[in-house]
């Protein structure tokens, strides 16, 4: 019996350890992404996998998860766009990331003379945690209008090596998963302790 709450008490110690720090990694784009430009809007599913041309400030894609940590403090990203800006040699087109509204990151398309060309976005950010209690939106905006002919950028929901787009949350363990951190922590003392007093 002493032998079952010893192997109960490490298996719950370490399926405590196991949800913190936790990672929850998502299709992003993906055919539910709501797309919403100066040309259109609806979700990728409806739009072969691809945003509607972005070229106006403003213009934006996001899409809103379900997760299991209280807050989140970085995220990674794996994402594919098709670059059809021109006609403005040297300039770049900024893009801002946001996560339940907070500025996250940012990142730059360079006009590459209407190249059409699909290019990498990738990387990771740390910031301060931010609350969403299990419900995390992200969005991605154009900071800035392209000149009247300059072209767009467009998302797509598959990367330039043809796997899905992702991006990728890390997080804090739920209150649940907490407790059972504890708990664990609590059995692990009690078993030590009764050694000890022998």
């Amino acid at each position: 019996m002493k032998q079952f709450f010893a192997l109960l008490a490490v298996f719950t110690l370490f399926s405590g350890m196991a949800f913190a720090g936790s990672t929850y990694t998502f299709n992003f784009p993906s055919a539910t992404t709501w797309s919403s430009t100066a040309g259109g809007s609806d979700f990728f599913g409806n739009n072969g996998g691809l945003s509607y041309p972005m070229y106006t400030q403003g213009d934006y894609i996001t899409e809103t998860f379900v997760t299991g940590p209280t807050w989140v403090s970085s995220l990674s990203l794996d994402w594919s766009l098709i670059n059809d800006f021109g006609g403005n040699p040297g300039n770049s087109y900024e893009n801002y990331i946001y996560l339940n509204g907070l500025f996250v990151a940012s990142f730059s398309v360079d006009d590459c003379g209407f190249c059409i060309n699909q290019e990498s976005i990738g990387g990771a950010v740390t910031f301060n945690p931010i609350y969403g209690y299990g419900t995390y939106n992200i969005s991605v905006v154009l900071a800035q209008s392209a000149p009247s002919g300059g072209g767009y950028e467009q998302f797509a929901d598959v990367t330039v090596a043809g796997g899905p787009a992702t991006v990728e949350l890390v997080g804090s363990p739920e209150p649940a998963s907490m407790l059972l951190f504890a708990s664990g922590l609590i059995g692990a003392a009690g078993m030590a302790r009764r050694r000890l007093s022998r």
